[in-house]
């Protein structure tokens, strides 16, 4: 009975080490958890600034564009809006044609947007390039320091798709 002690200690030391690795996972996943609620109750959110599309042109399909909602502007302006629940820093954004693609130009810069705040951009909406198929694409920071990206896609300034993710790029300049 006596030689058996020595592997029963072994046993019990060993369950003790796989308890405390047990442990030590399952906390680290709560952290994980509770940095990523925190992050949550922070995220910005970019959007161009839009509207409900007059009925009888959505029903239409007026200019092939399919969708209820169109891009508004301040002064023939684009507006991007934080739709989010945080300040979104370090915008880069850039537009770009769908109909004739080509590499985007010079990202453009915005030292912050607040939540719900609207800020004018210089880009004419009446431009050559925004009249067809186009996107504009928001890349911003949240105050923790995570990296974001909207992506909204327009048909004659009626919205046909949105796309929000962790931007895993390397950052614009």
């Amino acid at each position: 009975m006596s030689e058996y002690i020595p592997l029963g200690n072994f046993f019990v030391g060993f369950a003790a080490l796989a308890v405390l690795i047990w442990y030590a996972i399952e906390t680290m996943k709560l952290r994980m958890a509770a940095m990523e609620q925190v992050e949550s109750m922070a995220k910005p959110c970019l959007t161009l600034w839009a509207d409900l599309r007059d009925p009888t042109d959505a029903i239409l399909e007026m200019h092939d564009a399919v969708g209820v909602m169109v891009v508004r502007g301040s002064d023939a302006q684009f507006v991007v809006q934080n739709i989010g629940t945080g300040i979104a820093l370090n915008v880069s954004y850039y537009f770009r044609s769908l109909d004739t693609p080509q590499r985007p130009g010079t990202p453009h810069y915005l030292f912050y947007v607040l939540r719900d705040q609207k800020i004018k951009l210089p880009e004419p909406m009446n431009a050559t390039p925004y009249a067809g198929n186009c996107e504009a694409v928001f890349r911003f920071q949240s105050i923790g320091g995570k990296r974001y990206q909207s992506t909204i896609t327009m048909n004659n300034r009626v919205l046909t798709q949105f796309a929000f993710h962790p931007d895993k790029g390397p950052a614009m300049r």
